[in-house]
C-alpha cells in the first residue's frame, strides 16, 4: 500500500520550488560573523502536545486523497 502510495504521489524534483532554510540560517551567521556581530539565535525550541495518530488510517486516507487527485 505505501508503495503505491509513493507511485502516485512521485513527481520530479523542481530545486526552484523549494528553499534550503538551513543554508539560509547558515548564511546569516556566517555574515554577522563577518561583520563582527552577534550571529541571530534559533528561535527557542517549543514542545508542542502530540496526539497519538493511527498510522494505518492516515495511510488509508492518503491513498484515497491520491486516487481522487489522479481520478480528476
Amino acid at each position: 500500500m505505501a508503495r503505491t502510495l509513493m507511485g502516485q504521489l512521485t513527481e520530479d524534483f523542481r530545486r526552484e520550488e523549494h528553499h534550503d532554510e538551513y543554508r539560509a540560517a547558515l548564511e546569516q551567521v556566517v555574515e554577522a560573523r563577518l561583520a563582527g556581530l552577534e550571529p541571530p539565535h534559533a528561535r527557542d525550541a517549543q514542545v508542542m502536545p502530540g496526539q497519538v495518530v493511527d498510522l494505518m488510517a492516515a495511510l488509508e486516507a492518503s491513498m484515497q486523497a491520491a486516487r481522487k487527485h489522479h481520478a480528476s
